[in-house]
């Protein structure tokens, strides 16, 4: 029977998130009307259950093979079947067109979901359980777990689906881009996919999840603007059942095979606390640098206090000031800068702070100031905390002209790295691939501990199915390919596990190398008609010399997990401190931190110096890009460059060294010595000194710390030359690691101290139970964890979708009008006027299109889709040269319809050393272009002769022409080309001064 106390601590954790749930709710949609969401259900209510309906049947469909898969997980992956099924069944509609047996139509789809019905039905009749459960038997026990998670996903879905309502737009940051790419494959009769912004090309990028997007809004029968708004929530919902899912079967998994694991009350509370981790937690940049500058801790704000943090657009201070009885700019120290009046200071890379009664002293630092209210925080301040991380170039040391030595600060580079995390994505709303990913990265952690688990060798299906719900990452998120080698590092922790005596033998090693090999093959042959026409802009990798992260700035991201990790880690290693050689452990940290940390980049700038100083040998890429690689500083320029490299790396030694130090004793811990201590069992097998799902939790965290480590001294190369992709990447999948690891610590040390008097007496003797006070002062550190976790959502939230949103504006004139309706009207007068009273404020809807853009296009751009054009037809917009303006590209955006060249910079990015063949760009002697689609296009909208349009027109085979505001804007200057396009050709949609023209 479990204790009363343990019963306690069992529904401690559930309590305090419904309370944290209820809190946010209340304040991210406290100041939203009822009837506003009761009229949005009444209309789009509909398409809501549509898709909680489709999930629930591609869970269903792939549950009975998941169950005869996945044995050692308590769960049977029930959380993950609605992911694994959507992928599933995305995979062999996609593979299955791709190949051409299917063409992309509903019927396509239903006939994947029939085939993945009978692949299950197979796997359930003709394979028996290898625990001998049956169906029955497992819902008896786990029917709490199959209720928590239905209401879960539906209110997840649900919830977020009210609050995308709020704010519905698809103009900002790329979402023109993913709005294009869903819109592309629906509008595509066979895969791959047409490239809406590359007329006659596919899509030359990992839009797996765009097909699974694309195929839900086709059987939904929703338009794609709808499909664009429910896609993130879906995300959210299978996100949050996906992590609660993943650790619940940690916790529940029995330490040895004949014990019992965790409670079903401590597994579901630990699950429900990774899915507040994962979906709804932010970093602590809010808590520690964002409520200081808006004079919420005044006692502790000051111009070096911010410095101290050097995150973007909060450091690099200037404050005006009278000097001399001369009103100058002086930074933090007090030193005057000097700036050109005719330039904003930021784009001099400083940020001015308010000093609102210009007494020469920030506004955040006077206690007479009043605090802002985060309505007056500033457009946008939410998107900054997915920017906590600040490269500089070097500080250089130079002579100046008086002969004195002066240091030059290192500036901050023009391109900073990318810390996003999932709820920062979800308030964003881009469903970008690293948030389609969200929820299949999660499948692939569940499916590495059920593998990790499992006691039995895996079957010759098990591989093809781990090929594509794992291997399927790389055309999901090319950059989720690192959850292979997890996978990978599940099978060996599995045989290491079932040896029991810390040790792998060279058998195993192979066959480890053998399953790697097998599931290799099998990803690239099952998803080979994609990576065929995959290009990209990566052309290898950069040792990263100069721009370790902070420690301060890692903590800023990572803290809130790390303050609940460490202390699991350091149980971890008491209780199995017998069984590491710490005398060998202390030697591989020693070398690694000597070889890695300090050497490794010194020696990386000492090899880029030699070979790009040698003019007789090639140049390559890093020696042309060597101002970005070493900071515009060499040896040459400047007389300290060493010390200065030294001075920069150094202060990152204290974080890369513990990062490193736990790698080196998490590896030691599991492959463990033989310990003295250590007895064994009755049937004579040795046991382990830790539990199965400890050894689990420590290879996730050993992969999130590597992920987060790596950056510091190694990025991909790309068309940015520095690591912001490296660490947005990397940093994402840490965060995802994190949680499930940080949840499941939670519980290790509040709970599983009750475990010890069922474990036998050789692993009692490899564990500590925790004292009662110890984990009082742990349950407070989590609750401080998630107290400063909570103010970025509660705060970024209602910013985003209530404030931004115009809704608190229009909240109040809603007021106003019913107040109103009551002093003149009764009866049926005055219901009569409260649904007028509704109709004078904008309504939520999922559907953003007609927000985001100009009334008359969204006309002209609808009447094409109505027209139903035919297939290959091109239409010709203007080109935009640079990454993002939802001025341009619309109307391939909105209908799918290829236009000849879109936002070129992306297609740069995606076509990487290909873009000039793609664009028919043709280049003289001295480099120049010449000609390409982009000087096309110039022709045929600036030219007034209808030969040289004419001639466009027959050369790419344009079947439509838009003249809206993009071509007015870059054509300014050429009316009568703009002008010809009426008389020669049939405005077959027209609205306002917008026109759609067909060709003859």
């Amino acid at each position: 029977m479990i204790p009363r106390t343990q019963r306690i601590l069992d529904l401690s954790i559930p309590l305090l998130l419904v309370g944290v749930l209820v809190l946010l709710a209340v304040g991210a949609l406290g100041e939203t009307r009822t009837a506003f969401v009761t009229d949005w259900l009444s209309r789009e209510g509909g398409a809501v259950l549509n898709w909680w309906l489709l999930a629930t049947l591609a869970g269903a469909a792939v549950f009975p093979l998941l169950f005869r898969f996945m044995p050692s997980l308590p769960s049977r992956g029930y959380a993950l079947a609605r992911t694994a099924g959507l992928m599933l069944t995305g995979f062999i509609f996609w593979f299955l067109a791709s190949m051409g047996f299917l063409t992309n139509t509903t019927g396509s789809m239903i006939f994947a979901w029939l085939v993945v019905i009978a692949l299950s039905a197979l796997a359930w009749t003709r394979r028996r359980d290898p625990e001998g459960i049956s169906l029955e038997a497992w819902f008896k026990d786990n029917w709490v777990l199959v209720v928590v998670v239905e209401i879960l996903f539906a209110a997840m879905l649900l919830g977020w689906a009210a609050y995308r309502a709020h704010e519905p737009e698809i103009r900002s940051t790329e979402k023109p881009m993913e709005m294009m790419f869903i819109n592309s494959i629906r509008q595509s009769e066979r895969f791959p996919p047409n490239d809406g912004w590359l007329a006659g090309y596919s899509i030359s990028y990992y839009y797996f999840g765009y097909v699974i997007a694309a195929g839900l809004a086709d059987l939904s029968g929703v338009n794609t603007g709808i499909a664009f708004g429910l896609i993130g929530p879906l995300l959210f919902a299978l996100a949050g059942i996906g992590v609660l899912g993943v650790v619940y079967d940690l916790v529940r998994a029995r330490p040895l095979p004949d014990r019992p694991g965790g409670s079903q009350a401590a597994g579901l509370a630990a699950g429900l606390l990774g899915a507040f981790f994962l979906t709804l937690m932010g970093n602590l940049g809010t808590f520690f640098i964002e409520l200081p500058w808006n004079g919420s801790a005044s006692s502790v704000a000051s111009m070096a206090y911010f410095e101290f943090w050097d995150v973007p657009e909060r450091s690099d201070l200037i404050i005006a000031s009278e000097v001399n009885g001369v009103t100058q700019w002086v930074d933090t120290w007090g030193n005057p800068v000097e700036l050109n009046p005719e330039i904003p200071p930021e784009d001099q890379g400083y940020f001015p702070v308010r000093d609102g009664n210009q007494n020469g002293e920030a506004d955040f630092s006077e206690s007479e100031i009043s605090s802002r209210e985060f309505k007056n925080w500033g457009y946008w301040w939410w998107f900054r905390y997915s920017r906590v991380v600040k490269d500089r170039f070097l500080d250089r040391t130079i002579t100046n002209a008086d002969g004195e030595q002066e240091v030059i600060k290192g500036r901050p580079i023009g391109v900073q790295p990318i810390d996003e995390f999932p709820h920062f994505s979800f308030v964003l709303s881009d469903i970008h691939p690293h948030v389609l990913a969200l929820p299949f990265t999660l499948l692939a952690v569940g499916l590495t501990v059920g593998l990790a688990l499992s006691s039995r060798d895996l079957e010759w299906w098990g591989y093809v199915l781990l090929a594509i719900w794992v291997g399927g990452l790389i055309f999901m998120n090319s950059w989720d390919a690192v959850f292979l080698p997890l996978l990978f590092g599940g099978e060996a922790l599995r045989r290491l596990l079932r040896n029991g005596d810390g040790r792998l033998t060279s058998r195993d090693w192979g066959y480890v190398a053998i399953f790697a090999l097998v599931i290799g093959v099998l990803t690239v042959g099952l998803y080979l008609p994609w990576i065929l026409s995959f290009t990209s802009q990566a052309s290898g990798f950069y040792p990263n010399i100069i721009w370790p992260t902070l420690p301060q700035q890692l903590f800023l991201q990572f803290g809130g997990f790390f303050l609940l990790l460490i202390p699991f880690l350091v149980r971890e290693f008491i209780m199995g401190r017998q069984r590491i050689n710490w005398q060998a452990a202390a030697g591989a940290f020693v070398l690694l931190f000597v070889t890695i940390v300090v050497v490794l980049p010194f020696a990386a700038a000492s090899l880029n110096l030699a070979l790009c100083n040698e003019e007789s040998l090639p140049r390559s890429k890093a020696c042309e890009v060597r101002d970005i690689v070493l900071g515009g500083v060499t040896p040459d320029n400047s007389e300290t460059f060493w010390q200065d490299l030294l001075e920069r790396r150094a202060p990152s030694y204290l974080s890369q060294g513990l990062i490193l130090l736990a790698l080196v004793i998490i590896t030691f811990y599991l492959f463990a010595r033989p310990s003295r201590k250590t007895k064994t069992a009755d049937d004579g097998e040795p046991l382990p000194p830790y539990t199965r799902s400890n050894a689990v939790a420590l290879l996730i965290i050993a992969a999130g710390l590597v992920l987060i480590f790596a950056p510091d001294f190694v990025y991909l190369v790309d068309n940015f030359s520095v690591r912001i992709n490296t660490v947005f990447k990397l940093y994402y999948q840490g965060w995802i690691l994190f949680s499930v690891a940080g949840a499941y610590a939670v519980y290790a040390i509040l709970a599983d101290a009750g475990q010890v008097k069922v474990l036998p007496e050789a692993v009692q003797l490899a564990r500590i139970p925790v004292s009662t006070g110890l984990r009082v002062a742990f349950a407070a550190l989590l609750a401080l964890v998630i107290w400063m976790g909570l103010f970025y959502p509660l705060y970024a939230a209602r910013t985003r979708g209530l404030n931004e949103a115009g809704r608190y504006t229009a909240n109040r004139a809603y007021d106003a009008c019913l107040d109103a309706a009551e002093d003149q009207f009764e009866g049926d007068a005055l219901e009569q006027a409260k649904e007028d009273c509704l109709d004078q404020v904008t309504a939520l809807t999922l559907d953003g299109r007609s927000r985001s853009i100009p009334e008359d296009e969204y006309t002209v751009a609808q009447c094409l889709l109505n027209l139903k054009p035919e297939p290959g037809s091109i239409v010709a917009e203007a080109p935009f040269e640079g990454g993002y303006n939802p001025t341009y590209g619309r109307v391939a955006m909105l209908t799918g319809v290829p236009n000849l060249l879109g936002w070129q910079n992306h297609e740069r990015q995606w076509r990487g050393d290909t873009y000039d063949q793609v664009t028919d760009t043709v280049k003289a002697a001295n480099g120049a272009v010449v000609d390409n689609r982009h000087l096309q296009l110039d022709r045929l909208y600036q030219s007034d002769s209808w030969e040289i349009a004419q001639q466009v027109i027959d050369r790419y085979g344009i079947d439509f022409v838009m003249v809206g505001q993009a071509e007015y804007s870059r054509y300014a200057d050429y009316p009568q080309g703009l002008a010809k396009f009426a008389d020669y050709l049939n405005p077959v949609c027209q609205s306002g001064n917008v026109a759609l023209y067909q060709v003859n």
